[in-house]
């Protein structure tokens, strides 16, 4: 599919924003979805979603995690378990917020997915949900910013310098990559 893609995207740059539905929580992003290579990948092969619903007792009033450790552990092995097998499984975005932590990925065959899925480890506190995304050219924009609202962002001094994955890990310690 790509030679030039890893399966997490530790080497890629990352959008990291927020959307506010009307009547909503704030739900956070962290996508790649906006890159080209990782756009025509998803586009051209299929997109799944893999939903992580929290327990109840496990959401804050926001709809945010009262701790992210269990969803992240459940990314960790899964993205473990891709890399593994040397699926053709892409994480395209991660999208957190009204109780749930939702991974996109784009894949050859979902079916490398849905073994990677099998072969990881979820805790108690998550229940798991599979489901193939259609209408992807349109799906794929709402997982990322357009330039018009990236230019607003700068324009109103809401983005700022974060290092790469790769110098120090620290984009990973907050936002857990």
């Amino acid at each position: 599919m790509s030679d030039k893609l890893s399966i997490s995207g530790e080497d890629d740059d990352w959008q990291v924003f927020g959307k506010t539905p009307p009547n909503g929580n704030e739900v956070l992003f962290r996508s790649r979805a906006g890159n080209p290579a990782v756009h025509a990948v998803a586009v051209e092969n299929q997109m799944a979603r893999v939903r992580c619903v929290l327990a109840p007792d496990q959401v804050a009033a926001n709809g945010m995690p009262k701790s992210t450790k269990d969803v992240d552990d459940f990314e960790d092995s899964l993205l473990g378990a891709l890399q593994a097998a040397n699926a053709e499984v892409y994480l395209i975005a991660v999208v957190t917020g009204e109780g749930n932590r939702d991974l996109f990925f784009a894949a050859l065959d979902l079916d490398d997915l849905r073994s990677a899925i099998k072969a990881s480890t979820s805790a108690d506190t998550i229940k798991l949900q599979f489901a193939p995304v259609g209408e992807k050219e349109a799906f794929i924009r709402g997982l990322s910013l357009s330039p018009e609202q990236t230019r607003a962002a700068i324009e109103q001094g809401r983005v700022h310098q974060v290092p790469s994955p790769s110098a120090g890990r620290s984009f990973g310690k907050l936002f857990r990559r």
